[in-house]
């Protein structure tokens, strides 16, 4: 995901956060973020950041490079146009957890005998009851 400031095309628009979504599968050398269609989040946001929390350094990034899972807390921050001229942007900032399993490291294994077993008994007791 890519976000940027761009002027919205809509009549008597100004300048708004855009954010060009695609998947990294569909980056290779010749893709180009622009080539995306853009969404115009609002002309009243001048600034947006996205960062999740490394539980194994303990500290804020702002950089995703695992492919093969998603962050479980992430702090969203917009900064939108100052209320009076020439004051500090309103900052609104939220945190998200998003609620995911932990990683599973020893895979439960079946034994086809014991399997095989289970299943006849429970035909045998449903035989027996007919």
């Amino acid at each position: 995901m890519a976000y940027h400031q761009a002027s919205d095309p809509a009549p008597d628009s100004s300048a708004s956060v855009a954010i060009r979504a695609y998947s990294h599968l569909a980056e290779d050398e010749d893709t180009d973020e622009m080539d995306f269609e853009p969404w115009y989040v609002s002309s009243d946001v001048i600034g947006f950041r996205c960062r999740y929390y490394d539980f194994e350094n303990e500290s804020w990034s702002s950089d995703w490079e695992d492919t093969n899972s998603i962050p479980s807390l992430l702090e969203i921050t917009l900064y939108m146009e100052p209320i009076e001229k020439y004051a500090q942007p309103e900052t609104i900032q939220r945190l998200v957890v998003i609620p995911v399993a932990p990683a599973v490291t020893n895979a439960v294994k079946v034994d086809q005998k014991e399997a095989g077993e289970g299943a006849n008994t429970a035909a045998g007791a449903r035989a027996s009851r007919g």
